[in-house]
């Protein structure tokens, strides 16, 4: 006869309600609490106070205010017409790259890295060596890419509309420099505030003579390298820092609009020429293997539940935190194999003897993705830690009101979405051509979840409208914070009070397995364990057994099965009342019909 292999359901539940359970789960919490502290040293190993305080400093510094020889001061974030571009690189950029000049014929070599070989190259402050000359790219519009009124002819003799892929004016020179692709260039897409912009552009690469640089910018100022077809222009300029062999990349983007007008954006990036061996080098390594081996383990448990509980019963919500972080552990070990290899590349570059550029774009954005990768993946580990904590009934309890409360909670979230949306585009409709916190819809949308948390300033709102302004506010919060707000608080708390009384009926056995574990390797010194107590109305702090809890489950069952009977009865009840009503009814109907006939024949005699 053939041998039926029990199905198990419970394979991998994570459960204090028996004994054995119990074990099981106390197991698996050690394991994850070790896997839990390697992911977290992992993490924020990644990212050190270093990369901070480099970025920001090198911001202030270009950032800072400057005065010109005509007495007028100049920043970054004052550069609002091209004249103003021009006096920014040539009164504050080319000082500050040529604060400290060589000997253009003396060759510097690192005496702390003996390994790299001899560089041309230039210091920056003394201490961060620039990686190739930095160099300018702008991207520019055809001219008559827009229609001109035949009234506005003579005062216009081109149109130049704002950028799109079709306007890009890609001619392979314009006034002395090459048109590169972003293929050529090793570069991304550059992100200003207004547009992206998917090209490579014109290029004028700097040098590091700081004569040279200086005529160079002031012949593009004379030539008008930058016009109205000009759409943006971007200084890029990469640097590494010996002492900490950290990296930034810093592009400074103006972005010129078809008014004439510059919208400036900052742009910079720290990460280290090898992100593997970081200042904790051999600890991230080695919480990098236990994570990795772990992770392991945990496939193994999650292919073996998918073999045993089938496709239908495997996805449940537990699984949506647990599968992602199996996944990235897995893309980051990928990562890391080939970062191991891409690096030597990089090195390749940065020691080579030449004054060209190194473009580190996809250096960054692989090293930001698997930044962002690690910070998604502690979230949920420290998420799936929850998971653990069914034994405290105030715990379990959330987690089972949480459950009740989903279906109520999607209908609450559709609602709400309708409204906040709703809300945004009225927003950017009435506010956003004179109000910055509504100057397009993700911006309005923002500002919405802003007023809910009360950060959001009403008298400006206000002042750009007193009669649309203070009703657009109250109706706000008279519609999302006192009536959506309280909907959902109460789909919570009747949820919570259900909850109460199913959590009840589940005694937890972590403390009797600790307490039996002592006991056993104390050699009695503990005192002996005692089944848990159970308090949910019946039979309150009565010792359980196995027999018991069986007992009480059955209880339970037919405790929830006998309410639905009663609410069931009630509603029986119900209707035959109605219908004992309706049968009177209809007797004192035909009863009055029979006696107006009556009268209608006496009166007829």
């Amino acid at each position: 006869m053939e041998k039926v292999k029990p199905l198990q359901s419970t394979y991998g539940a994570l459960t204090y309600t028996t004994e054995k359970g119990t074990k099981y789960a106390l197991l698996h919490l050690i394991i994850f609490n070790i896997y839990l502290i390697a992911v977290t040293l992992m993490g924020n190993g990644l990212t050190t106070h270093h990369q901070h305080d480099f970025t920001r400093s090198l911001r202030q510094l270009l950032q800072r205010t400057d005065y010109t020889p005509r007495n007028s001061t100049i920043s970054f974030d004052q550069v609002i017409t091209i004249p103003d571009f021009w006096d920014y690189m040539e009164f504050m950029v080319l000082p500050l790259l040529h604060g400290v000049v060589y000997d253009e014929s003396v060759k510097w070599q690192p005496r702390f890295i003996n390994t790299r070989p001899t560089l041309y190259g230039r210091l920056f402050l003394n201490e961060s060596l620039l990686l190739g000359a930095p160099r300018l790219r702008q991207i520019r519009v055809k001219g008559n890419s827009c229609h001109v009124h035949h009234a506005f002819a003579r005062y216009y003799n081109t149109c130049m509309a704002a950028y799109s892929a079709d306007n890009e004016f890609k001619e392979p020179f314009y006034k002395g420099t090459e048109y590169k692709t972003m293929d050529e260039l090793n570069a991304l897409p550059i992100r200003g505030r207004v547009h992206t912009y998917h090209s490579g552009g014109y290029v004028r690469p700097l040098s590091y003579n700081k004569d040279v640089n200086m005529g160079l910018i002031r012949h593009l100022k004379k030539i008008e390298w930058l016009n109205r077809g000009s759409r943006v222009v971007v200084l890029e300029m990469n640097m590494i820092n010996l002492n900490l062999d950290l990296i930034i990349a810093t592009k400074l983007i103006f972005e010129i609009l078809p008014t004439g007008l510059i919208n400036t954006k900052y742009n910079s990036e720290s990460i280290y020429s090898n992100p593997i061996f970081t200042s904790s080098g051999g600890l991230i390594v080695g919480c990098a293997v236990v994570v990795y081996v772990i992770n392991l383990y945990y496939t193994y448990v999650e292919i073996k539940k998918l073999y045993l509980k089938g496709y239908k019963h495997y996805f449940t919500k537990q699984q949506i935190l647990i599968i992602p972080c199996i996944v990235i552990i897995y893309v980051a070990l990928i990562y890391t194999i080939y970062l191991f290899f891409y690096v030597h590349i990089i090195d390749h570059q940065i020691n080579a003897v030449t004054n060209h550029f190194v473009s580190l774009d996809y250096f960054i954005l692989t090293y930001s993705l698997h930044e962002d990768a690690f910070g998604i993946l502690l979230f949920l580990s420290w998420l799936n830690l929850l998971s653990f904590m069914d034994f405290n009934p105030v715990l379990r309890t959330l987690g089972v009101a949480m459950q009740m409360a989903s279906a109520d909670l999607e209908a609450f979230s559709i609602m709400f979405l309708i409204a906040f949306y709703a809300y945004g585009n009225l927003g950017f409709l009435l506010f956003g051509a004179t109000s910055e916190h509504f100057r397009n819809f993700p911006t309005a949308f923002l500002t919405m979840l802003r007023l809910l948390v009360t950060d959001f300033d009403y008298f400006q709102l206000e002042h750009e409208s007193q009669i649309l302004g203070p009703i657009f506010f109250l109706t706000y919060v008279l519609l999302i914070f006192f009536v959506l707000m309280n909907m959902f608080l109460a789909a919570i708390v009747l949820s919570y009070r259900t909850a109460t009384t199913t959590v009840g009926f589940q005694p937890s056995f972590l403390w009797y397995y600790i307490r039996k574990l002592l006991f056993r390797v104390t050699c009695g010194l503990f005192k002996a364990p005692r089944y848990p107590e159970w308090a949910a109305g019946h039979e309150l702090n009565q010792p359980l057994d196995e027999s018991k809890l069986e007992e009480l489950l059955l209880i339970k069952e037919n405790t929830e099965i006998e309410s639905d009977l009663d609410f069931l009865l009630s509603r029986l009840d119900l209707i035959d009342n109605v219908f004992y009503r309706l049968q009177n009814n209809i007797g004192d109907i035909i009863t009055a019909a029979i006696n107006e006939k009556k009268m209608e024949k006496i009166e007829a005699k």
